[in-house]
């Protein structure tokens, strides 16, 4: 679906609201691939912006909100947990993360443990 300010979307829909696992690209080149909740990114993605850094981590109503790995474009890393988009010093212990990626492709995945429950969750463009 293409809305009327240039922004793209492929994926899952309830009623009329972008929810569950898709693909979002917007007319300034920002992407994101994974989870939506109420249109908005929710739960586990990766975000890529236009000057080409990478977030992959967890998502709150839209901003970066839990534990990520944030990639600059000369491939420097820095693991955290952020609030509302501000990453905050806070460590987690039980958090490990592997990122496999291939340049900038958009291939990766990460391990993420939380009090709650363990996954390894792939997100990869649609081909």
């Amino acid at each position: 679906m293409i809305s009327p300010d240039g922004t793209h979307y492929n994926g899952t829909w309830k009623l009329d609201y972008i929810e569950g696992k898709g693909m979002q690209m917007w007319p300034d080149g920002r992407k994101y691939i994974g989870q939506f909740k109420n249109n908005k990114p929710n739960g586990f993605g990766i975000e890529i912006n236009q000057e080409g850094y990478k977030f992959e981590g967890d998502w709150e109503d839209g901003m970066k909100h839990g534990h990520g790995i944030l990639e600059d474009p000369d491939g420097e890393v820095t693991q955290g947990y952020w609030e509302h988009n501000i990453k905050t010093n806070i460590v987690d212990d039980n958090f490990n993360f592997s990122v496999g990626s291939k340049g900038n492709s958009l291939n990766s995945s990460i391990v993420r443990k939380s009090l709650h429950s363990s996954e390894l969750l792939k997100v990869a463009p649609p081909t």
